[in-house]
This record gives structure tokens, C-alpha cells and sequence, in this order.
């Protein structure tokens, strides 16, 4: 499996795992794609990786209440 792929995979995941992260993810990458001129792949890669600390964030939040 090659980098895209993972990357599909784990988009796929997120999707349909946590709605509401994706919807936060697919809204990154957009701003991050036209705004800041990334390619989409790109984008998304960037998004991904914000949407895995955004994920890591919300599990420390709910450890600590």
C-alpha cells in the first residue's frame, strides 16, 4: 500500500468513524487549498495531520473531566 493509499484509508476511517472530525477535516483542507494555495493532496495531508491533534485534544479533554 502505497502513501496515497494510507492517506485514503485514514481519511475513509474518519469519515465514518467521526463524522464531525471529518467535516472539521474536509473544511481545513479546503481553506488550505484555496486560500493557501496547496495542491489538494496536499492539503489533505496537512488537514490530516491538524485533524490527528484536534482527535489526540478532544481524548485528553474527556480523560481530565
Amino acid at each position: 500500500m502505497n502513501v496515497n493509499e494510507k492517506l485514503f484509508h485514514e481519511i475513509e476511517r474518519i469519515r465514518f468513524l467521526d463524522p464531525d472530525l471529518y467535516v472539521w477535516f474536509e473544511e481545513r483542507a479546503a481553506i488550505m487549498q484555496f486560500d493557501g494555495g496547496l495542491s489538494r493532496e496536499e492539503a489533505e495531508r496537512e488537514a490530516l495531520h491538524l485533524a490527528r491533534q484536534q482527535k489526540a485534544t478532544q481524548r485528553k479533554t474527556r480523560r481530565e473531566a
